[in-house]
């Protein structure tokens, strides 16, 4: 998890331009100006909202997703997932 990275935002404050801007910064190394996925793809779709997970899945299915893990929630920094602020994830809290 220590490639991981949470975005937590409140609703209507920024979160589609938060999550633009670090993902391109998470992506700036393997991803080239010609062919970067957010040319083509909406924000929302290139960061997974955590509140959005399957139902009856749980975070250890967001470990699957390949590292560096970028990822967004509204959820507050209490309510977090434990494996998520216990195992070194970086969190971006905009308010």
């Amino acid at each position: 998890m220590t490639t991981s990275s949470s975005l937590v935002t409140y609703p209507k404050c920024g979160t589609t331009w938060l999550k633009a801007m670090a993902f391109a910064i998470m992506s700036h190394s393997h991803c080239g100006f010609a062919d970067h996925p957010l040319l083509t793809q909406h924000p929302q779709q290139l960061v997974p909202s955590i509140e959005i997970l399957d139902p009856g899945s749980d975070f250890a299915d967001i470990e699957k997703l390949p590292s560096p893990r970028l990822m967004a929630t509204h959820l507050p920094l209490s309510l977090l997932p434990s494996a998520m602020t216990s195992f070194g994830c970086r969190v971006v809290y905009l308010c």
